[in-house]
């Protein structure tokens, strides 16, 4: 008899002991006990003083509190009808938990009416949101939020507009808790936002700079959208939109960075705080990280990182974007 259904039947009328050292005796737990369905070759994924253990239908996680030595169950972050349990586990990462599961087949790709182009606009709380990819359809586009995890996915309405996009996105309004799509477009300034669950687009009345790089999707710290707007005729600038105002402002970047016109920028985010990659060409490449140490506070800009040309060949990326005047 395989080990795992063993466990799973002798799950049902199971009785828990816990032994401390130090002790003489194993103690019986009392109270609730989850059914326990994967312990037979799982350890416990231990994380804040608390073993976590996935159920068979990988619904709920069982918690066991050590220092209490009590039971409890929480939500698993979705579930699964059919789930293949060798494939799915606990993990730990950065002192947090996380469930590792495998991305389902999306079926809506393989619909007749799909453009097979796509580009990924954001990935918000384990939602990915996809959309045409402007040069290579038909307008106006179209959006999908989806969850890869279970394939479940929704085609948000198109929009009236025939105008060529420039920049799409996907965010989350934490003082709502609503998930939009943002985009704007190129030959006019303005664009659109839908609140998922509502009907329509809306209109926003400002855009972004014509030199707002879009690409790879906005990088997202305190409840703002971030992007770099630059070109041969304006300065280099950090763009965002404001998730819960919906309206679009600028950060000015740091002085050194701004006024270096040989220097290759990307945005990105350190513990919660805006960053800026900066790629140097003098005499020899150096890579340089800039981080917002205040949010929204022009000063606060802070060199945290310095690497040599040696180490900066290899953290070169295609994607950064060369700021020239």
């Amino acid at each position: 008899m395989d080990t795992d259904v063993l466990c799973e039947e002798m799950s049902l009328d199971m009785v828990l002991q816990v032994f401390t050292l130090g002790t003489t005796r194993w103690r019986r737990l009392e109270g609730v006990i989850p059914k326990f369905y994967r312990t037979s070759k799982d350890f416990g994924t231990l994380v804040n003083g608390n073993l976590h253990w996935i159920s068979g239908e990988c619904d709920k996680i069982a918690v066991f509190n050590v220092a209490l030595a009590k039971f409890h169950e929480i939500q698993s972050p979705f579930h699964m009808p059919e789930p293949d349990i060798r494939k799915i586990s606990l993990r730990v990462i950065e002192e947090r938990l996380c469930f590792i599961a495998p991305v389902q087949r999306l079926d809506f790709l393989n619909e007749p009416d799909f453009q097979p182009k796509l580009d990924v606009i954001g990935f918000v709380n384990g939602l990915l949101c996809l959309s045409e990819n402007p040069l290579l359809c038909d307008y106006p586009v179209f959006y999908y939020i989806c969850n890869p995890f279970t394939g479940e996915h929704v085609a948000l309405p198109r929009a009236r507009g025939l105008e060529m996009v420039q920049v799409s996105a996907f965010g989350f309004d934490s003082n709502t808790s609503q998930y939009k799509v943002i985009r704007f477009y190129y030959e006019r300034n303005g664009g659109e936002v839908f609140t998922w669950g509502s009907s329509r687009w809306r209109k926003i009345e400002k855009g972004v700079p014509t030199n707002t790089i879009g690409y790879p999707y906005g990088m997202y710290v305190s409840n703002h959208l971030h992007w770099i707007s630059c070109g041969d005729d304006s300065p280099l600038r950090i763009v965002y939109f404001n998730m819960a105002a919906e309206d679009v402002h600028e950060i000015e970047p740091p002085t050194l960075v701004g006024q270096d016109v040989t220097c290759n920028v990307s945005l990105g985010v350190i513990e919660e705080r805006l960053v800026l990659f900066c790629e140097r060409k003098f005499d020899n490449v150096c890579y340089e990280i800039w981080v917002m140490k205040d949010y929204g506070m022009q000063g606060s800009w802070a060199k945290e990182y310095f690497f040599s040309p040696e180490v900066a060949k290899c953290l070169s990326d295609s994607s950064t974007h060369t700021v020239t005047n």
